[in-house]
């Protein structure tokens, strides 16, 4: 049987256990979408097998989930967060290896293994403002793009950690609408390769120098930055004008 989309239930139901192949190359979609009050923990199904999947899309409803999801241990096409009323705490704690990331209304991130986006780029839309740190702390390469858009004004995200990120195969985005937490692109500090960089918008972001190594890779045309406290040009960027 070549199944194309399972969906399970996974919510409530602690004495069920899912039972597949350690390979599943069709979509595997969690769906925590059950009228659950706040505050209650809602025990999900036991799953064995299904570590390396084709794709898997989560989506919540109505109030906040705390999705914990160890089985997954790589991804060949997209991890998909989808909205239906509710935020999603998200964890995968053994996933080192996806496609491509396409998350929204994620209010906390796990990934502490995650080391290679393989084929496509890694966006995120932030929409709540408990939301404080996006980390991906053994992160090394992104096929794509790698964006991060919604900073209005009223968000709470100050840090963003790739500490061991090296390359990115299409732009680096990071816009905002008068943000004035965000301020410090220091966990972007190991990039050395990007196709271009778009900034703007950030009016205490004033320290431009954990991007001085991609600027070998870039030209003029390739660097956008505008809006902030400090708007380097490209040009000051090579001279070694980094900050105020």
């Amino acid at each position: 049987v070549n199944i194309g989309t399972l969906t399970p239930a996974m919510y409530a139901l602690e004495n069920l256990v899912l039972v597949g192949d350690d390979d599943f190359p069709g979509t595997l979609s969690l769906e925590l979408v059950n009228y659950i009050p706040p505050g209650n923990v809602i025990p999900l199904a036991s799953v064995q097998g299904f570590r390396h999947l084709g794709n898997l899309t989560v989506s919540s409803g109505y109030y906040l989930y705390d999705a914990v999801v160890p089985w997954v241990e790589t991804i060949t096409g997209t991890l998909t967060c989808k909205y239906s009323g509710g935020g999603v705490n998200l964890s995968m704690p053994n996933l080192t290896s996806v496609g491509r990331l396409d998350l929204a209304y994620l209010t906390a991130f796990d990934f502490p293994k995650l080391k290679t986006v393989t084929s496509g780029g890694f966006s995120y839309n932030v929409t709540y403002n408990t939301l404080t740190a996006i980390a991906f702390p053994v992160l090394e390469t992104i096929a794509g793009d790698l964006s991060i858009t919604g900073l209005v004004a009223a968000r709470t995200l100050d840090t963003l950690s790739f500490p061991a990120l090296h390359t990115v195969g299409g732009a680096l985005t990071i816009t905002g609408t008068s943000n004035t937490r965000f301020k410090d692109l220091s966990g972007f500090s190991a990039l050395t390769s990007v196709a271009g960089v778009t900034i703007s918008n950030f009016t205490n972001l004033e320290d431009f120098s954990p991007l001085r190594g991609v600027i070998p890779s870039l030209d003029a045309a390739s660097w956008n930055v505008s809006g902030c406290a400090y708007s380097p040009t490209y040009q000051q960027m090579v001279d070694g004008q980094y900050t105020l």
